[in-house]
């Protein structure tokens, strides 16, 4: 894993950002939950593996190496590229794909194996039911679903790929929105 360090620090980088999300107030009290699904990591399973993304971007609460040292702990490879500003990551088996901003503000999990559909029901149900708070349906600026939470950072809904659109049956994409 290019330049992501040793596995203390990577421990160590992701314990800081969940307590930093914990002191800001966010209500996520349920952390456990979130620990359970990023432990689904690595998996064959789409949708285990999927859930395992979102909840590792939740508990990287914003700060950008330290979700990028969490994704690379779980086995997920980190390429950072700092012309784009932004750390690639990938699954072992390619089916994941994470593109998070070098400085945490958002963090986008796509998965070309399932649709819009389907990745609302996993965001909502995976990260709304962890942190124990009801998620809020309404629209973005540019009309994708979007989900909010006391607390908890926006996320958006579209397709994957370079030109995503808001409704897709074939690629998913979820884009948390920290600052």
């Amino acid at each position: 894993m290019k330049g992501m360090g040793n596995k203390p620090a990577i421990r160590l980088g992701a314990g800081l950002a969940l307590a930093a999300l914990l002191a800001s107030g966010a209500p996520v009290m349920a952390t456990q939950p979130l620990q359970q699904l990023l432990a689904m990591m690595p998996s064959s399973d789409p949708t285990r593996a999927f859930q395992a993304a979102l909840a590792g971007c939740l508990l990287g609460g914003g700060d950008g190496p330290a979700t990028a040292d969490l994704f690379a702990s779980r086995g997920m490879q980190v390429y950072p590229a700092p012309e784009m500003g932004i750390y690639e990551i990938v699954s072992h088996d390619e089916a994941i794909f994470v593109l998070l901003a070098l400085d945490g503000g958002f963090c986008d999990v796509s998965s070309a194996m399932l649709g819009t559909d389907d990745a609302e029901h996993l965001a909502s149900a995976s990260l709304f039911e962890a942190t124990r708070t009801d998620p809020r349906r309404s629209r973005s600026t540019d009309g994708c679903r979007q989900l909010s939470a006391p607390g908890l950072p926006p996320l958006v809904i579209r397709s994957d790929g370079q030109d995503p659109v808001c409704i897709s049956s074939a690629g998913a994409a979820v884009r948390f929105h920290f600052h």
